[in-house]
């Protein structure tokens, strides 16, 4: 298995990042990166952990939609 170079898929630095709080739980962080090549998923981690995951692209463009303009 090929060892995936952060950087290449949009994961360092991240294209965004997202930072989730509930009362009394501690934030968490997580990061989407690049579309992947069937071009149905987005590359994400959570900051702080090895594992690499696959958002659903529609799911990550409407965080990254909600990230680059907030309701107010």
């Amino acid at each position: 298995m090929d060892i995936i170079e952060p950087a290449k898929i949009g994961l360092e630095p991240p294209e965004t990042r997202v930072l989730v709080g509930i009362t009394n739980i501690p934030p968490i962080e997580f990061h989407i990166g690049n579309i992947t090549e069937d071009r149905r998923h987005r590359y994400a981690r959570v900051l702080g952990e090895t594992e690499l995951y696959l958002m659903p692209i529609d799911r990550a463009q409407r965080i990254i939609d909600l990230v680059a303009n907030p309701p107010s």
